[in-house]
Parts: structure tokens; sequence; C-alpha cells
């Protein structure tokens, strides 16, 4: 069962749309937030069009609202007292009223709704665009990491006396004016890119807003156990901001807000879900391998020069085995097969534009007082490798090349080639969707789970 959300149920008359229009009805509201919905007739929610689409009303001051979906639906059926009785002793002599007299023989449909997410809005609410918003975000060590980046009051806040959970979130000022809707529609973009600064998948269980400090919205995400997500890997990277972080909120908001009134919004989304596939690779192989392909679309995202694909690594290696057997004109049709993976100034890019110069400028932030004795084209070379044997179906028959390659890197780097390589992805993806400047960054091993 869900954990309690509320103090106490709540009866009342709300409104539901269902069967392609709103109905009137009785609704119970139970702590957890399970609704049961009551409805002359037969209702079967076997049948689409027999879910409850909308679901409003009103306990106390809160104006109540569920318009994204269910976790989970049932019904049943029979007459109307029958369907109350488990709840009479839940009900106070007020509740009781708000269902009507019934003969006994009429059939009545209880739907039990489990919400995804209630929105709780402060009636008669000074305003609608709180001055602050903030967001509960699970793990709770997510929750720790983020609110170093965020600073402000480290001490929960009072929530309503409805309400049960303690206010452990992050604020941070609604410098971009969201309203409640807008910033939902801004949810994934957000916490997606907050997963670059806490190397693991973020979410969030929570939303509250305020306005000078009152609460006036309450966003409450319905799921049985927020707290059950554990990354697989045992270690993971994470970025940190150098030095100061009071200009972070502001500038990071002001980012999110520009990413998303972006043509290229969804791009951006679906670039930053790359991230949580990265963060959630159980093995080392996985985690290079990944870590190629993220570079990979990062590099095609800004329109750069990445370099040969798997293709051109077969024909090369070809044209090297056949060159002796092969006549002078089968040898030039092979040769011109080959794609220059750098171009020279006058083509489409020139070695400047290359995304070498990123892998480059990316090492330079997790450098140690070691010299690295392999360039970035060695380094994209060995995740090329790896993204070829994952994905490609190979059995790591033919690495010694890159065992050499290894070798020839920093010994802390060698026991820790994994998190090496998702910091370069990790590096790259800051500068590159959210414009932090490399030299503002370093990169934290962290522990998961």
């Amino acid at each position: 069962m869900n954990a309690e959300r509320l103090r106490k149920g709540h009866a009342f008359i709300g409104r539901v749309t269902i069967g392609g229009g709103w109905e009137r009805t009785p609704i119970y509201l139970q702590p957890n937030l399970d609704l049961h919905i009551f409805l002359p007739g037969l209702y079967s929610t076997g049948n689409d069009k027999n879910i409850p689409k909308s679901i409003e009303g009103r306990i106390e001051d809160w104006n109540i609202r569920i318009d994204d979906g269910a976790v989970s639906v049932s019904s049943r059926h029979d007459n109307l007292y029958s369907l109350i009785e488990p709840l009479t002793k839940q009900l106070d002599k007020e509740e009781k009223k708000l269902f009507p007299e019934d003969d006994g023989k009429k059939i009545w449909t209880e739907i039990t709704f489990s919400p995804k997410t209630v929105l709780f809005e402060k009636s008669n609410s000074p305003a609608n665009v709180p001055d602050e918003w903030s967001l509960t975000f699970y793990p709770p060590k997510n929750n720790s990491t983020l609110r170093h980046f965020f600073g402000g009051n480290r001490n929960p806040r009072g929530l309503p006396n409805i309400f049960t959970a303690v206010d452990s979130s992050v604020y941070f000022s609604n410098v971009a004016q969201w309203t409640l809707d807008a910033l939902r529609k801004r949810l994934k973009l957000l916490t997606s890119s907050l997963s670059l600064f806490t190397g693991a998948p973020v979410t969030y269980e929570l939303i509250v807003g305020r306005f000078e400090r009152e609460v006036v919205y309450v966003c409450v995400k319905n799921i049985s156990n927020p707290n059950s997500y554990i990354c697989p890997s045992q270690h993971n990277c994470r970025v940190e901001i150098k030095g100061e972080l009071l200009t972070f909120p502001s500038k990071f908001i002001e980012r999110i807000e520009l990413l998303f009134n972006n043509h290229d919004a969804e791009k951006v989304v679906i670039l930053l879900s790359y991230f949580r596939m990265l963060y959630m690779a159980l093995y080392d192989e996985a985690k290079i391998a990944f870590s190629f392909q993220l570079m990979e679309s990062l590099a095609k995202y800004r329109d750069i020069k990445f370099g040969g694909t798997y293709k051109n690594d077969i024909i090369k290696k070809l044209s090297i085995k056949l060159s002796g057997s092969m006549c002078p004109t089968c040898n030039s049709l092979l040769q011109a097969e080959i794609k220059t993976e750098i171009k020279k100034k006058g083509d489409d890019f020139t070695e400047e534009e290359n995304f070498n110069k990123y892998i480059d400028k990316a090492l330079n932030v997790i450098k140690t007082d070691d010299q690295f004795l392999v360039d970035s084209e060695g380094m994209k070379e060995i995740a090329r490798t790896y993204r070829n044997e994952i994905f490609h179906g190979s059995f790591f028959e033919s690495m010694s090349e890159v065992k050499d390659l290894v070798k020839t890197l920093p010994e802390g780097y060698q026991s820790d080639l994994p998190i090496v390589f998702q910091a370069l992805a990790s590096i790259i993806g800051a500068n590159f969707v959210l414009g932090i400047d490399f030299d503002q960054m370093i990169v934290l091993k962290v522990a998961q789970g």
C-alpha cells in the first residue's frame, strides 16, 4: 500500500470526466491518496472511456486536481450501501450526508483510482505564480547532493496540517515566473539535466510552491515506494562546479527555460535520456561503450565532426589485408571508400572544429599531476573499440592494441577507466547542453546505493 500522505481521509462532492463528460459524484480520498469514486449506473473500467480522465474537488481550503492518469484503476458494482460500508467507520457524520439516499436496488459503481500525481492548490491563493518552487528528489542522496547546488535553508520547512510529509525540498527562486503547469511541462528536462550533477537518474516525489513563504501549491507523486531506486553501479562520476555556487540556481533555471523554448528541446530531452542509460550501466565494458555512443550523440547535436565509423574501420582493415592481392583499380576503389577523419580548411569542417578538441578540454578537467601519454584520438579509439565489441556482437578477442593504449594512462586512470569515460561524456554534456565552461568544472567519483 502507498504511504499515507494525508493525516486523515476526506469525503467530498467532486466532479469526474468519464464517458465524454463531467459527472458530479461523491468521492472519498484516502490518506494514501487513492480515491473511491461512486457513480450511479454500471461502469466498466475495462472500457477506456469509463476510466476517469480528470478529477476535481475540494477539501478544507484546498482545491484538488488530478489530470495525468493513474497507476491503477479497478471497479466493482453493487447497491450504494454495500459499496460504502467498508468506509463508514472512516466517515464522520457530515461526510455520510454526502452520499445520497438509496433504495438498495439501484446499481452503483465504485471506481478505485490510484493517481500518478495529486495537485493541491490553496483556494483564495494570493498568487498563482509562486515566488519560489521546490522539489524533493529521490533517492535521498540525490536530494542532499542537489541541495548543495541550490543552497538555501537545509532545515525541513513546515507543510499545511492536512499533510503528513516533511518538506525537505530543494528550493529555488522562480526567476522564470513559472506557473504550476509550466513547471510540470519542464520537469523532464529539468530533472534529466540535474542527473549530470548526481551521476544517477533524478526524479522527484514532491513539488511545493510558496508565495511570500506561504504554501500555495503542493504536488504529490503518488508512488508506492519513492526510495526504491538504487543505481546498479558501485561507482559513477558526477560534475561539480568550482568555486562559489551563488549564481548557479538562477543561471540553471534560465538555461532550462532557454532549452525548453528552443525548437530542439525534444532532441535535448532524448540526448539527456542517454545519460540515464550511461549511469544505469552495470558493467565496466558497457559504461565505456555507452560513453562513446553518448559522445557521438553530443557531436551530432552540435553538428561537429566526430570521426570514422565501424564501417570505415572495416574498410581500412580490408584495405591493409587485401592490398597485395588486389589489382590497382580495385585497390583504388576500396581506398576511395575510406572516409577522412579530419578534413582540411576549406572543407565542411576544419581540424579545430573536430570533436577531439572537446575531449582534450574534458581531459584537462580530470587530469592529475600525471601526464597523459595518449591523446584524444587514442582515448576515442579505446571507447570506439569497446562500442564495436559490445554493440556489434564481438567477443573482445582482438583487444591487444587497446590494452597497449590503456597502459599509457596513469595507473589510477587504468583502474577507473569506465569512470574516466563517464567523466568525459558528462563534462562535454554539461558544456554542450547547459553551457558550463570547462574551466568551471571538476568531476567527483561517487559511490552509489
